[in-house]
């Protein structure tokens, strides 16, 4: 329980490092909101564990659970696509968000692109599948499937630390407790 309770005030204290009203961190609840998101792995890698345990009844619970949770994942996703879509040249903080919006659509647009397939693939699609198989008793197809969206999802995750570290951070725009003034 201790562990635990360390665990989930770090990410809460990770997220309230950021000073500067700046994507991907635009604000405290926002980066929490991702942070605690990633969860869905976890939930997943649980699922799985009650389904190689033959306990497929409380998988068939938990599952949905995590397909909720990664489905909040794939909302803040696209909440932020859609924020520099529709950046408004007015806006306070324009000169900064437009730094990071040039460095997502032409520097890292593979990487963001394999973000949002990823994540609808690992996150979405391949748990529904799994869901689908788990109550058709096809027990062996939906540990592959389920095992196959761990798998994406993690990548998928990897790749938006990947994104974040190499937007905002490398700009300065996470504050001085990660980046600091390293560059000069």
């Amino acid at each position: 329980m201790a562990v635990l309770t360390v665990g989930v005030y770090g990410i809460y204290a990770q997220s309230m490092i950021y000073r500067i009203k700046a994507r991907p961190s635009w604000n405290k609840k926002e980066t929490t909101n991702i942070f605690f998101n990633v969860s869905y792995i976890g939930i997943l890698i649980i699922g799985l564990v009650l389904i190689l345990n033959a306990q497929y009844s409380s998988a068939s619970v938990v599952i949905p659970f995590a397909f909720f949770i990664s489905f909040l994942q794939y909302i803040e996703f696209t909440n932020q696509n859609d924020f520099y879509k529709y950046l408004d040249e007015d806006h306070k903080h324009f000169y900064q968000l437009n730094k990071t919006k040039v460095l997502y659509e032409e520097h890292f647009k593979k990487y963001n692109d394999y973000r949002k397939i990823s994540l609808y693939i690992g996150a979405l699609a391949l748990p529904l599948f799994a869901m689908l198989l788990l109550a058709a008793g096809n027990y062996s197809n939906a540990i592959f499937v389920l095992s196959l969206a761990i798998a994406v999802s993690f990548s998928s995750e990897i790749v938006s630390r990947l994104l974040f570290y190499k937007t905002a951070v490398a700009q300065g725009l996470a504050g001085n407790f990660f980046a600091g003034n390293q560059r000069g």
